[in-house]
């Protein structure tokens, strides 16, 4: 069964809220050739959080066991897209730390 609900390069996890949250994204949402500018505070392999302009924000919490929690708010860039998606907020159990 697919996940997408309209939102932006939906993946296959469900949104809260999508009737609103899919509607402002399909709205605010914008191409762009043009990666952000990203800064990381603290280490890349521990905790940490990721800035970048437009405004995007990602704090990166390991478990200690390979697993992270990860959360970010903001305007994030989609590489696959190749656009920046907004508006964008996300609190997961990750893998991996992510930037975007």
């Amino acid at each position: 069964m697919s996940a997408s609900q309209g939102c932006v390069n939906q993946g296959s996890d469900r949104r809260e809220f999508a009737t609103v949250v899919c509607w402002l994204q399909r709205q605010l949402s914008w191409k762009s050739e043009h990666e952000p500018h990203f800064a990381l505070i603290g280490k890349s392999d521990g905790t940490n959080l990721g800035l970048a302009w437009p405004p995007y924000a990602v704090f990166n919490l390991s478990e200690g066991n390979g697993r992270w929690h990860m959360f970010r708010l903001g305007f994030r860039y989609d590489r696959s897209w190749r656009g920046y998606i907004f508006p964008a907020i996300a609190a997961k159990r990750v893998s991996r730390p992510l930037r975007y």
